[in-house]
């Protein structure tokens, strides 16, 4: 796992977020294994499709990470119905969307240890006329977004505010 979180690193992620993600990556299904070696070998990533969606495609459409991408290649195989149900939600809300930049104001402690510093950014995409946090659909597509970042907010669910981030329209 330590070999893991530090190719991770090296590809971009905070070593919080390496961490939260390593474990995830290692329970991948068998069947993506080899393409998740090879791209921590020589980063060439292997396109996959799954229940008529194609990795390279979720990767573009939800500007996901290849790490992100495979693993909702995985959720797509483990739990086809949720997450079919989840993409296609997105796919057909994707041009009913804004999107939003949010900054964090302050360092935010999480749990075990982990904390979203003050300055980091995130992108979210929500319905049209929704605000980040004016509404249990928006504050839960704000914690799914810091999930695919690495941070689990379990707990704190009090720092989806505007308190603790700035957010402008993009």
């Amino acid at each position: 796992m330590e070999e893991i979180k530090n190719i991770l690193i090296s590809r971009g992620y905070t070593e919080k977020q390496a961490l939260a993600i390593a474990p995830e990556l290692l329970q991948i299904d068998n069947s993506l294994q080899k393409g998740f070696r090879c791209w921590l070998v020589s980063e060439e990533e292997t396109d996959y499709i799954v229940e008529g969606f194609k990795l390279s495609e979720l990767k573009h459409k939800f500007d996901l990470t290849y790490p992100a991408a495979l693993l909702t290649i995985d959720w797509l195989i483990k739990e086809p119905e949720r997450a079919i149900k989840s993409i296609n939600r997105g796919i057909n809300n994707k041009d009913n969307m804004s999107q939003f930049q949010l900054t964090t104001k302050v360092n935010i402690p999480l749990s075990g240890g982990m904390r979203i510093d003050k300055g980091q950014t995130f992108f979210v995409n929500l319905p049209f006329g929704h605000l980040p946090f004016d509404s249990i659909n928006s504050k839960e597509a704000v914690t799914k977004r810091l999930e695919l970042e690495g941070f689990n907010i379990k707990g704190h669910e009090s720092i989806l505010s505007s308190g603790y981030f700035d957010f402008k329209k993009l």
